[in-house]
């Protein structure tokens, strides 16, 4: 009676452990297969209007012509196949979407607006095009990257200690590993790094002659 008992606690056990894996890979997959299409940088190709760059985590960057940037949130509603943020109440319902160009009318002027993709895309890159942030005691590293830009702050506490921007290029080496690129002032930092499996990323600073030193600083492990 015990060994039966026994027998049926472990079966239990096995059960809730493969219930909980299979419910863990739910939980990360927290963006649709139709919205993983606008992950990335868009460039407008039908006027000066803003161009955008979309990330995998739910935020979003409106990039005007003639205004600074603005932060905010977007989503895709497969079934409506409406492109929304909350930036200016910007929304489109799509016409069209490839992997590197996509179209649609605006909800509320219901003008055409038609974007190309900068850059590539692959997994890696898409994983990429988010923003950064990692901590060591009061000091705070926040690094934002879409598929053409970089941007990079470190406070300590309120005290802005380093800040540099500039343009990116991101090779995919596959296998969640790949080299990036930073310019600032007219040089380069070439870093290396891998997507880990807890969906942290580590950028690893090349010391080669031709690297801006001052950009060591961005090496570490992000979250």
């Amino acid at each position: 009676m015990n060994i039966l008992k026994n027998r049926t606690n472990y079966l239990l056990l096995i059960l809730l452990l493969f219930t909980g894996i299979a419910c863990s890979d739910d939980n990360d997959d927290n963006i649709s297969k139709e919205a993983k299409a606008f992950v990335g940088e868009w460039k407008c190709k039908t006027s000066s209007k803003p161009d955008w760059v979309f990330r995998a985590d739910g935020t979003c960057t409106m990039k005007p012509s003639l205004a600074s940037d603005e932060e905010g949130f977007w989503e895709y509603d497969s079934k409506k196949k409406r492109l929304s943020t909350t930036c200016g109440n910007w929304a489109w319902d799509i016409q069209i979407v490839t992997e590197n160009e996509w179209s649609g009318v605006t909800v509320n002027t219901e003008s055409v607006y038609a974007y190309s993709r900068v850059g590539t895309v692959t997994d890696n890159t898409q994983k990429l095009q988010r923003k950064w942030s990692r901590t060591n005691g009061t000091n705070t590293y926040t690094l934002t990257i879409t598929a053409s830009t970089y941007s990079f702050l470190h406070k300590n506490g309120n005290s802005t200690k380093a800040s540099y921007s500039g343009d990116c290029k991101i090779q995919d080496n596959g296998n969640d590993s790949f080299a990036i690129v930073m310019s600032y002032s007219g040089k380069q930092a070439t870093f290396t790094g891998r997507l880990n499996t807890d969906g942290s990323l580590r950028l690893t600073y090349l010391t080669m002659g031709s690297n801006i030193s001052d950009l060591k600083v961005i090496e570490g492990t992000y979250n």
